[in-house]
């Protein structure tokens, strides 16, 4: 065929925009730019994700602390609690032995 017809052959590559050249050309270009777009939203996404993360951590932190705060305040109460039963039975006690 390129012996035969080179003009043809030459045209099926090289014609401006029917050509093997141009259409591959303005295949890759239309990939190239979706591929582009993709990575923009895929940076989006991921920025997105990292402000979301960011909030659930600050989020945990402030239970955290609210929780270690309750715990502590138990505690003492538990503390405070058997302190006085511990003075109530003491009392009581003193009582009886007299």
């Amino acid at each position: 065929a390129l012996a035969e017809k080179p003009d043809e052959v030459s045209d099926f590559f090289l014609t401006a925009t029917t050509g093997f050249v141009a259409r591959m050309y303005s295949g890759l270009t239309t990939l190239m730019r979706d591929d582009t777009i993709q990575q923009n939203n895929l940076g989006k996404t991921n920025l997105g994700l990292d402000e979301q993360i960011a909030r659930l951590k600050a989020k945990l932190e402030q239970q955290r602390e609210t929780l270690t705060n309750a715990f502590i305040k138990m505690l003492e109460a538990q503390s405070l609690a058997e302190s006085q039963n511990k003075t109530l039975l003491d009392a009581f006690s003193t009582k009886r032995d007299n």
